[in-house]
C-alpha cells in the first residue's frame, strides 16, 4: 500500500506480498446473532406475532411509537409492524403475545452474555417480559408499571451461569396485555450470545451510527419500522 502526502513524500506498507484485511464490526467471542435481515425460520411467533415487514409501514398512531429505524440494517423484530389487528399496530388487549427464538447448542459456550437492543413500550396493568430458556424458564426482565421508550438501548445479562454446557437454549419475548391501554410493546435488534470475557465488539463495532431502516406481519413482525404518524 503506498500513501503520498500533499508534499510528495512517499510511504510503503508491505504485508508481506499479502493484502490488508480490515475488520470492521466484529464480536469477538461470538456464538450466535440474530439481525432479523434474513429469515426469520426457526423462530415461532404465536398469538398473531410475525415475519418481515417493508420500509413506510408501521406508520399507524399508537402510544409509545416504534422505533423510526431499525437499530441496525434494515430490519427488526416487533408487535405488528404491518398494522394488522383490532389494536393496529400495537399489541392486542386481553392476551399474551410471544416470540421464541430458535434452540441453540451452548454445550461448547462458556462465559456466556447475552447483548441486545430494545425499544420497549408498555403499559401499566401490562407485563413486558424476556424469558430464557436452558431447562425450566428463567426470567430475565419483567416490566414494573409503564415502560415508556424513544429510542434504542443496549441491555445485557450475564447468563454463564444459566447456559454454558447446555443445550436448547432459547429466548423468549413475552407480552402480556389487560384489557386497555395498548402500546406499541417490544421492538428487538441485534441479539448476541457471546463470550462475556472478551470485549463486547471488536474495531468501529459502533462507530457508525444505525442507518436508515425500512423492517414481519401478523402481530409480531421483522420489519424496518418507520414513524408514528
Amino acid at each position: 500500500m503506498r500513501v503520498t502526502d500533499e508534499h510528495g513524500y512517499e510511504t510503503v506498507a508491505d504485508n508481506l506480498g499479502t493484502p490488508h484485511a480490515f475488520s470492521l464490526g466484529l464480536i469477538p467471542g461470538l456464538y450466535w446473532k440474530e439481525s432479523f435481515e434474513g429469515s426469520t425460520a426457526g423462530w415461532t411467533l404465536g398469538g398473531r406475532v410475525a415475519g418481515r415487514n417493508t420500509a413506510g409501514e408501521g406508520r399507524l398512531g399508537r402510544r409509545g411509537p416504534d422505533p423510526a429505524r431499525a437499530y441496525n440494517n434494515g430490519k427488526v423484530l416487533g408487535h405488528d409492524l404491518t398494522g394488522l389487528g383490532v389494536s393496529a399496530g400495537d399489541y392486542e388487549p386481553g392476551r399474551t403475545e410471544k416470540a421464541r427464538s430458535p434452540a441453540q447448542n451452548a454445550t461448547a459456550w462458556h462465559n456466556t452474555k447475552l447483548l441486545l437492543y430494545r425499544q420497549l413500550n408498555t403499559g401499566n396493568g401490562d407485563e413486558a417480559s424476556l424469558w430464557l430458556f436452558a431447562g425450566p424458564g428463567l426470567p430475565l426482565y419483567r416490566s414494573t408499571g409503564a415502560v415508556l421508550e424513544s429510542d434504542w438501548s443496549l441491555v445485557t445479562f450475564d447468563v454463564a451461569s444459566q447456559v454454558d454446557g447446555k443445550t436448547g437454549v432459547a429466548l423468549e419475548f413475552s407480552q402480556k396485555s389487560d384489557a386497555s391501554g395498548q402500546y406499541s410493546g417490544w421492538n428487538v435488534d441485534e441479539i448476541v450470545f457471546k463470550d462475556g470475557s472478551r470485549p463486547d465488539y471488536g474495531p468501529c463495532g459502533g462507530c457508525a451510527g444505525p442507518p436508515p431502516s425500512a423492517g414481519s406481519s401478523r402481530r409480531w413482525t421483522t420489519t424496518p419500522a418507520a414513524p408514528a404518524g
